[in-house]
C-alpha cells in the first residue's frame, strides 16, 4: 500500500485518506468525460461545426425513432413536410 500512496503522491506525503476520494473523483471525471464524447457523435442536437448551413437536427429521419420506449409509435411525417425538406437538403448540398 505504501509504494501506491508514493506513486500517487510523487513522494510527498499524503494521508490514506484522501486515495478513495480521489478514486472516486477520477472515475467521476472519466465518465463525464466519456459521456461528452459519445454525445458529440451520437446525439442529432449536438452540433460541432457551425459552418455548416443545415443543423443536424434537421437532418434527422423523422420516422426512425432514437428512443429506447415510445409510447405513441405512429408517427407518420406529412408528404409535403417530407417533400420541403428534401429539397432544403438538395439545394444546400
Amino acid at each position: 500500500m505504501s509504494r501506491i500512496l508514493k506513486f500517487i503522491s510523487f513522494g510527498k506525503p499524503v494521508h490514506p485518506e484522501v486515495v478513495p476520494l480521489l478514486a472516486i473523483m477520477g472515475v467521476a471525471l472519466t465518465g463525464v468525460t466519456s459521456f461528452c464524447i459519445y454525445a458529440l457523435f451520437t446525439k442529432n442536437d449536438v452540433m460541432l461545426n457551425h459552418h455548416s448551413k443545415i443543423p443536424p437536427w434537421e437532418k434527422s429521419i423523422d420516422e426512425v425513432n432514437p428512443k429506447l420506449l415510445n409510447l405513441h409509435s405512429l408517427q407518420k411525417l406529412d408528404p409535403e413536410v417530407r417533400k420541403l425538406k428534401e429539397e432544403i437538403n438538395q439545394k444546400s448540398a
